[in-house]
């Protein structure tokens, strides 16, 4: 039977529109290395992204752009560290479901897995100790590119692009930076407080003479230990 010009083309556009397109095979790229990211927690969303994007690269090699497809590719290779972190530290929802409750939970997207899992990794980033190392580090005996790897690899971790450093971070760094007494500033570098905080201890030192000539006193403690108010 002779089909007309028009039933001829509408043909083949449903003949073409039903070809997948090619796929690159990515089994020529070797096997997937699983996320590691070591006992330094302040390092771990640093390596988290780093591995992040090599994933990334692989499923742009793969043509794989399916949110659904691309997490359980993270599930594959991720390893069980992360897939633990994942599910029990981030609360990644893999699969949709319903709550005893009887309310409806829908499965993450790929970006808001990963969203999830960057936000709680960088919770454990102390930035004004990352910052601290980050200005004190010095090139001593590496080359030049050396010394520009390690500043970049330490710059990642004060996560400037994901949290602006304001003017108030910047007063508080210098203020925590700049304290006369050692023992003072790798207490507040290490409890992290803010600046209402940092100023009230250190007004309550002046006023009560305290000095770094013996241990820190049991109210200076309590002061660094209430921690009230917005923190990073």
């Amino acid at each position: 039977m002779a089909i007309s010009a028009e039933q001829m083309e509408a043909l083949l556009t449903r003949v073409m529109g039903a070809v997948a397109a090619p796929r690159s095979d990515a089994s020529g790229l070797g096997p997937m290395r699983a996320c590691e990211w070591g006992m330094d927690r302040m390092k771990r969303v640093k390596y988290f992204k780093e591995w992040k994007n090599e994933a990334e690269v692989r499923m742009k090699y793969m043509s794989e752009t399916d949110s659904q497809k691309k997490l359980c590719l993270i599930q594959s290779w991720g390893g069980p560290d992360l897939i633990e972190y994942m599910t029990r530290i981030a609360g990644v929802t893999f699969e949709a479901h319903r709550t005893a409750a009887g309310e409806d939970v829908a499965a993450d997207t790929y970006d808001q897995a990963m969203t999830k899992v960057t936000t709680e990794l960088a919770k454990h980033v102390n930035r004004t100790m990352a910052v601290y190392d980050l200005f004190n580090t010095k090139q001593d005996s590496l080359s030049w590119m050396e010394f520009v790897h390690l500043i970049e690899d330490k710059a990642l971790i004060c996560q400037f692009d994901e949290k602006p450093y304001t003017l108030y971070y910047a007063v508080k760094d210098a203020l925590v930076m700049g304290l006369r007494h050692n023992e003072f500033r790798q207490k507040a570098l290490m409890d992290h407080p803010d600046l209402d905080l940092l100023t009230k201890s250190e007004i309550y030192k002046e006023e009560t003479k305290e000095t770094n000539f013996g241990p820190i006193s049991p109210a200076l403690e309590c002061c660094f230990a209430s921690r009230v108010g917005p923190r990073e």
